[in-house]
């Protein structure tokens, strides 16, 4: 048989495909047995990688079922396909899957990087509470980057050059890499879950490509002076740095890895998102007090937005409408409108340094640098909802996208 999923919806999404026999009992089936299983991000529609199929497996068809879990932003918009084949691989029957998929219920956890507490702190997103005692992971973690899986948590630990990865099922550390890692600041993790790009803070800063399988680093090639953070394109072709000391972003062709193009921007720029459907990336710059606008296509600044002092962290809303920016020196979120550029409200909030936002949209998670606590505001109102103390310094902060069992 083949399996084919398509993800027919604007926002990527997650699914999981298990192929099952049931085991006769008396009466009937007494248990089923799983045959077959396995995981997928799915990209928006239109582009690479957001198609899936499994050809080839092999079912007993008196006796078998399918069943695919989805979830994501945009686990909603899958579609499923299943065709039955004989030995002459000639399609014999031909299924949608509709009432067989099952949407994953909303189970989110909050990683945060705690600068002072040598730690990490996981966050119920249901209890707005701490979940347990912080993750020890060394000297002056800095960012988290999360698989599109939910499964593992990538944080960079500058104070002692190392990369650690993190079962976000356990909490509990799988692996720990150092080799090709230097200061490591910024991180990402690609759509399809494949690699991790590290930016190595120095003069000439560098990036470190890590294979999720191996958790090793395959690749190290040279960027920009004092690079901050790092996005990569919905698509998952290109990784654009940041490059604070030298006033530019980089941007990186994946196939290659290798710098295709170095954009000037304003002074000292520090973090990088772009819009759901990839056409735009915007990036803070701290000492200029304005976000640049970039076309990738053109992969020049198109735009400038005006904001309030100390522009650093950086998020954008799951449909693209709004960007909420840090203004760490102001002691303010600035929400502004993606359609014009203007601000449409600022929130007050102590410091603020970095910004992430649920899959549904509807709640931030923002790290206070210089009060201990984690604010979570509601993007229905742009109001404060929650204030939670961990007693530590934070710095980077990532959501669980997807916990699938």
């Amino acid at each position: 048989m083949t399996i084919h999923l398509a993800n027919d919806g604007k926002l990527p999404a997650l699914a999981a495909i298990i192929l099952f026999s049931l085991v006769p009992g008396a009466g009937g089936f007494s248990s089923e047995a799983v045959n077959f299983t396995t995981q997928v991000g799915l990209a928006p529609q239109g582009t690479s990688n957001s198609v899936f199929s499994v050809v080839d497996l092999f079912a007993n068809f008196d006796r078998y079922g399918v069943r695919v879990i989805t979830g994501g932003r945009g686990g909603s918009n899958v579609s499923v396909t299943v065709m039955e084949k004989d030995a002459s691989n000639q399609v014999i029957n031909k299924h949608i899957l509709s009432g067989e998929m099952a949407q994953l219920p909303d189970r989110l956890n909050v990683y945060t990087a705690n600068v002072t507490g040598r730690s990490v702190s996981v966050i119920d997103k249901s209890t707005q509470s701490v979940l347990a005692e912080s993750i020890i992971v060394g000297n002056i973690p800095a960012e988290i980057a999360i698989t599109p899986d939910g499964r593992r948590a990538y944080v960079t630990v500058s104070g002692d050059n190392k990369v650690v990865v993190l079962n976000t099922s356990t909490n509990a550390i799988l692996s720990t890499i150092t080799t090709g890692i230097f200061n490591p600041q910024g991180i990402a993790v690609t759509p399809d879950g494949l690699l991790v790009y590290v930016v190595n803070f120095g003069t000439p800063s560098s990036i470190a490509v890590i294979s999720t399988f191996s958790n090793t680093v395959v690749a190290l090639f040279a960027i920009g002076n004092l690079a901050v953070g790092t996005a990569i394109t919905p698509d998952g072709m290109r990784i654009y740095a940041a490059n604070s000391g030298s006033n530019t972003v980089s941007v990186i062709n994946r196939a290659t890895n290798t710098v295709i193009a170095t954009i000037p921007v304003g002074a000292e720029p520090q973090n990088i998102v772009f819009t759901p459907d990839g056409k735009n990336a915007y990036v803070t710059n701290l000492a200029s007090n304005t976000i640049s606008t970039i076309s990738t296509t053109s992969l020049s600044v198109v735009g400038t937005l005006f904001t309030a002092a100390s522009p650093n962290g950086i998020a954008i809303t799951p449909d693209g409408s709004r960007l909420l920016v840090a203004n760490q020196d102001a002691g303010v979120v600035t929400v502004i409108s993606t359609s014009n550029g203007i601000s449409v409200g600022t929130i007050p909030v102590p410091s603020p340094i970095r910004i992430a936002v649920t899959p549904d949209g509807k709640l931030a998670y923002i790290t206070n640098v210089n009060d201990n606590l984690i604010t979570v505001v509601s993007l229905l109102n742009n109001s404060i909802i929650a204030r939670i103390p961990t007693g530590l310094v934070h710095r980077g902060v990532a959501i669980t996208p997807i916990l699938l069992a």
